[in-house]
Order: C-alpha cells, then structure tokens, then sequence
C-alpha cells in the first residue's frame, strides 16, 4: 500500500482511517495491517475512530462500523447519506444525515448495541447553497 494514495477520515496513535476511491482501510500503524472495511458508493463522506481506539466508523452513503470483534455494515433508511460524525460518549455518535435532503436529521447511535434514537430534524440548510463548513 502506498499511504500517499489514500484520503484520510481520522487517525489516532494507533489507527490511520482512510479510503482510496470507494473502498475504506484501517491501517493498523504498529504492524501496518490494512484491515478492509468496505465499499462506499460514491466514496466516504467522513470517518472517526474512537477517543480508545476501540471501534470506528466509516459513513457515506452506507454506514460501517469495525471493533476489535467485528465489522458490521448497517442497513437503515434512517441514517444512511451520512454528511458528518461526532463522538459523543464512550461509545455514541452523532449522525448528520444529508442536511440538503427531505429527511436531513441528527440521529443518535450506540456502537455495542446498533440501536438509534433521533435527536432532531435538522432543515438548517434545505435550499441553501453546499458547504463544508456546517454548524450543528
């Protein structure tokens, strides 16, 4: 693997998340292991690797997440078109649905148990030009 070539999402002292093309790698930075975590249509729109290096999360048009035991790809109308992803507890994460679409939301996930709960719509930028730059 040539690093160089690949975008990175997030990286800690232990992980480098990353993806080249449509196709997301965890690269273990002791060992140099790439572990595959998938396919994106469309590339991934953003990564996080949590505060203990325990999971990670790739999010685009699909939702991905590795732990140590497993690497599960989540299936859900709700939270799929994921613009943007913040930890927000040992094992939580906020979920910016696409802020340009119908259901453009914030939704709230735990890692362990995959369940969800829906914070708020989120209309702020419905008719508005793109941005990187979002407040939320």
């Amino acid at each position: 693997m040539i690093q160089e070539t690949y975008i990175t999402l997030d990286e800690t002292t232990d992980f480098i998340l990353m993806y080249r093309y449509e196709y997301a790698y965890l690269l273990v930075r002791e060992t140099k292991e790439e572990i595959y975590l998938g396919n994106f249509y469309g590339n991934p729109t953003c990564g996080l690797i949590s505060k203990s290096n325990d999971w990670c999360v790739v999010c685009g048009a699909t939702f991905v997440i590795w732990t140590k035991n497993e690497i599960v790809e989540i299936v859900d109308n709700d939270i799929s078109y994921i613009f943007e992803v913040r930890q927000t507890d040992k094992n939580k994460v906020e979920l910016l649905i696409d802020p340009w679409a119908e259901n453009a939301a914030i939704w709230e996930f735990d890692i362990m148990t995959k369940e969800k709960y829906k914070i708020k719509d989120f209309p702020n930028y419905k008719n508005k030009e793109y941005t990187d730059n979002l407040e939320w």
